[in-house]
């Protein structure tokens, strides 16, 4: 998985100097009418090609497929811009757009990306489409931001800690309307990439002003981009966790997406930046995935360097800490609380949940004199599921827990078969 994410680079750093030859310039769009040629020559070989190597190969063709997913996206980015100007052109009639018969074989991408779709990766599909749709419009916004950068930087934020949340908690958003709740989870995966774009952009700022303190410029763009990393290895590192508690793909797909919009933004920069700057915003890149990769290595195994002891772990020190309020609560109250519900916000701001099985609650009886605190268990995905006490006072009836009657039933639906 490493080695074809590190391998992308590769085709991107040759599709940057082949399109540098063809790419217009801001002042000088028609002096370049072949740019049409290279963005639908460019993309249906590399779209063929990863369409001939699933026909081929099969499942064994999504290794080429991955290698050359950041470039192809970086394509479709590019062909969505030039089409978005065409049509401006028409609609606002101040200028005559400049077609030539190439331009028309962007029309055959669509049968290509279907096609790749139908023999491939559904999820490969989907990553062009929506990938290629969210580096144009990203770009796109970059360039009309002007005064609200702060407010739309600040959105970015809420809604990169917003999937840090949702990742934690396994949410579904099922608090929302069904629609609503099926754009949130999609965002929850798409808002990452977001991040990365701005990330690199901001440095593309830095490469590409030669007016100021280039310092000054740095050590702006280092702040604004800190919180950005900061939160998307949180989620990465959330997501890798809950891929040892369930066998999931979380924490992978964050490292796709960290390659795919990483190197995707640097072919786009660097057809705007001085030859130069080129490794500067191909090392940028990098430097994302290798974040991710940090994280992704940290939810997987731990400050220990144990292998899938990140869940076990990070449930503990939340029932510890759902412990201390009942304390607290029985301290001030004279009793126990009846139900965790009763502890927030007063005495928790908020309800963690165990990190073990997703859409699980803690087992929690409690009563003026006892309680006990628990929650269903496993040391990673595929092994046996018990119910394990994390803390208890008092002397709880043998009887009439819910959590102890599910338990059977769990066991038929989680544990490894015989």
């Amino acid at each position: 998985m490493i080695l074809p994410l590190l391998a992308c680079i590769i085709p991107a750093i040759f599709l940057v100097e082949i399109g540098r030859y063809w790419r217009p310039q801001p002042d000088q769009p028609d002096s370049f009418p072949g740019w049409a040629g290279f963005l639908s020559v460019g993309l249906g070989l590399l779209l063929g090609t990863a369409v001939l190597a699933y026909t081929v190969f099969g499942e064994s063709g999504s290794l080429p497929a991955m290698i050359l997913l950041p470039s192809i996206c970086a394509l479709f980015a590019e062909s969505c811009l030039y089409l978005f100007g065409i049509l401006v052109s028409l609609i606002s009639g101040l200028a005559r757009p400049y077609l030539r018969w190439p331009a028309g074989l962007l029309l055959v991408i669509p049968f290509l990306l279907a096609a790749l779709g139908y023999l491939g990766d559904a999820f490969i599909f989907r990553v062009v489409m929506f990938g290629g749709a969210l580096l144009a419009s990203g770009w796109l916004v970059w360039n009309r931001l002007g005064r609200w950068f702060a407010l739309t930087y600040l959105l970015l934020l809420l809604l990169l800690l917003l999937g840090v949340w949702a990742i934690d908690s396994q949410s579904e958003f099922l608090f929302l309307p069904a629609p609503l709740a099926s754009i949130a989870s999609q965002l929850v995966w798409l808002v990452p990439g977001l991040g990365i774009i701005l990330s690199c952009r901001l440095l593309g700022w830095v490469l590409a002003d030669e007016q100021g303190s280039f310092a000054r410029r740095l050590f702006l763009a280092g702040l604004l981009i800190a919180p950005v990393f900061l939160l998307l290895a949180w989620q990465a590192a959330t997501a890798s966790a809950w891929d040892v508690a369930t066998d999931g793909l979380g924490g992978i797909f964050m490292l796709q997406f960290a390659s795919i919009f990483g190197v995707a933004t640097a072919i786009h920069l660097s057809w705007n930046l001085a030859l130069k700057r080129n490794a500067f915003i191909f090392g940028f890149a990098v430097l994302i995935l290798v974040i991710i990769m940090g994280a992704n290595s940290f939810g997987t195994f731990g400050f220990d360097g144990e292998w899938g002891n990140v869940p076990r772990a990070r449930t503990a020190r939340r029932a510890e800490m759902i412990d201390r309020a009942i304390l607290r609560y029985y301290d001030q109250h004279g009793q126990y609380p009846q139900a965790l519900a009763d502890l927030t916000p007063g005495y928790l701001l908020y309800m963690p949940v165990p990190f073990i099985l997703p859409g699980e609650d803690w087992c929690y009886q409690g009563a003026a004199d006892y309680y006990r605190l628990g929650a269903f268990y496993r040391d990673f995905f595929g092994s046996p599921l018990s119910l394990k006490i994390y803390a208890q006072a008092g002397t709880p009836p043998e009887t009439g827990w819910e959590c102890g009657e599910r338990l059977a039933e769990m066991k038929t639906r989680y544990d490894p078969p015989p």
